[in-house]
């Protein structure tokens, strides 16, 4: 895939990439998740989240897990989650939807996408827009 075979999502469908802080500060997202293969590649703001859960207005949890792909070896990811503490809830959920569809235990449908963007924090209508989009033509 070259930079062309790049569509970014219209207006209105996320995602909240490099957002994800200052929304969670205006009280607009409940719960952030970032990840990356192992070894760390940098690509988690811990230290733009630290101060937040130093002092208690957010929490965090990471977790290890391996992602089982067809054809491929396994491969090792690391999530770091954010969540504000009344909806500690979510990471539970979260990462558990993870875990099914990443080790080939639930499979990936819309449905999994709906429930990750309601997890996540997005509207009805902005889950609803995703779907679509990833349904266009590629």
């Amino acid at each position: 895939m070259n930079d062309e075979d790049v569509v970014e999502p219209p207006a209105g469908v996320g995602p909240h990439e490099g957002k994800e802080l200052d929304l969670m500060l205006a009280g607009t997202k409940p719960l952030a998740v970032f990840s990356e293969d192992v070894p760390d590649l940098g690509l988690i703001p811990r230290e733009q989240f630290a101060p937040y859960v130093e002092d208690g207005t957010f929490i965090s949890r990471e977790e290890k897990y391996v992602v089982l792909m067809q054809g491929h070896a396994p491969l090792e990811v690391t999530c770091v989650y954010y969540a504000t503490p009344d909806q500690a809830w979510r990471i539970d959920l979260l990462h558990q939807l993870y875990l099914s569809i990443h080790q080939n235990i639930r499979p990936y449908t819309d449905c999994v996408d709906q429930e990750i963007g309601e997890l996540l924090g997005y509207t009805e209508l902005e889950i609803a827009k995703f779907l679509a989009w990833s349904k266009r033509p590629r």
